[in-house]
């Protein structure tokens, strides 16, 4: 099901900033302040509508939507909360960093969107459908945007260098070896004499037919039964250990003896063998460079985002507190 993630997707890149303290003077109206800035009860009131809405058009059914004062409604009040701080503080920080969406930008997205829904209609039926109005989806993705431009520049500086590749290989060279594995297909049934039955049956007759012809009418294994058994490639190791055994010593194309094991009785067959491969360093390098490059993002904006989250001098108005929306409840004394 296509899904566009337009209300709690605005957080999507954002830890959750829970570094701030209530404030004693808030302005009037205001959830949240932001530096000088205000998240508004407003702004607050129109996501709740919209998550209702969308509750209620959930298909097949609609969903309940959470009661306040339950704990329920707490955690989303605090996940709305976080999400109308984040977009705030991403938008000061935006100007300060030079940061920008055009109208260009937004209109390609938007057109994107409008392809994957199958046309500009549809996807404004879907964003009706969500209780939002064209204008609120546009913010959305246009903070969504920007916050993606934002980590962009702030995770662009360190880049991965040979030492650290080698580094790395040295610790996990291990991880990129490709072991040898085998394509089994197999039929699971409960009993000895049925597993007897059913090798006698496949060793008459291997061929492909067969096994989905056996398969499906004596297999308990739901996954397999209607697929002619079909495990595809597995590695030794990944299965339980007399199945493991078996069918790493079977000879290709040969019809097992029943093998037993915690499910039940299996005959099984191999079908493929794939020998392992001895993987070099510079084979791995692209690889390892990949993992290292996102590894090192994350890291830089995990430090921003904890640095400029303190220095904004985050304030929350009474009862809008993440961090004591989400906090557990005090255990209550028993009666005695």
């Amino acid at each position: 099901m296509k899904r566009l993630a337009l209300v709690m997707a605005a957080a999507t890149l954002l830890l959750t900033l829970v570094v701030a303290g209530c404030g004693e003077k808030m302005p009037a109206g205001a959830i949240a302040t932001v530096g000088d800035q205000v998240v508004t009860q407003e702004q607050y009131d129109e996501v709740v509508k919209i998550s209702k809405d969308q509750a209620a058009n959930q298909t097949p059914s609609p969903q309940a939507f959470p009661s306040p004062g339950t704990q329920q409604y707490d955690y989303f009040s605090a996940q709305v909360v976080n999400m109308l701080v984040n977009q705030e503080l991403m938008k000061q920080q935006a100007a300060k960093l030079g940061v920008t969406v055009t109208d260009k930008q937004l209109g390609d997205k938007i057109k994107a969107y409008e392809k994957q829904f199958g046309g500009a209609e549809k996807f404004q039926k879907y964003i009706e459908k969500q209780g939002m109005t064209m204008d609120f989806a546009k913010t959305l993705i246009r903070n969504n945007l920007l916050t993606q431009a934002i980590y962009e520049k702030v995770t662009a500086a360190k880049a991965v260098t040979e030492e650290d590749m080698k580094a790395y290989w040295k610790q996990h060279s291990d991880s990129f070896q490709q072991k040898t594995s085998r394509t089994v297909r197999h039929v699971l049934v409960k009993d000895k004499a049925t597993a007897e039955k059913v090798r006698a049956l496949l060793a008459a007759d291997p061929s492909d037919a067969n096994w989905k012809k056996v398969a499906k009418k004596y297999s308990t294994d739901p996954g397999t039964k209607s697929t002619g058994g079909n495990l595809g490639p597995i590695s030794q190791g990944m299965m339980v250990a007399a199945f493991d055994k078996a069918a790493f010593s079977l000879k290709k194309n040969v019809v097992s003896l029943p093998v037993k094991t915690q499910y039940g009785w299996h005959v099984l067959e191999v079908t493929a063998i794939t020998p392992g491969k001895t993987v070099t360093y510079d084979e791995s390098k692209t690889q390892i460079k990949q993992m290292l490059a996102a590894q090192n993002k994350q890291t830089s904006w995990t430090k921003w985002l904890e640095k400029v989250t303190k220095e904004a001098s985050i304030q929350y108005a009474a009862g809008f507190d993440p961090a004591k929306l989400t906090a557990p409840a005090s255990p209550q004394p028993s009666a005695t």
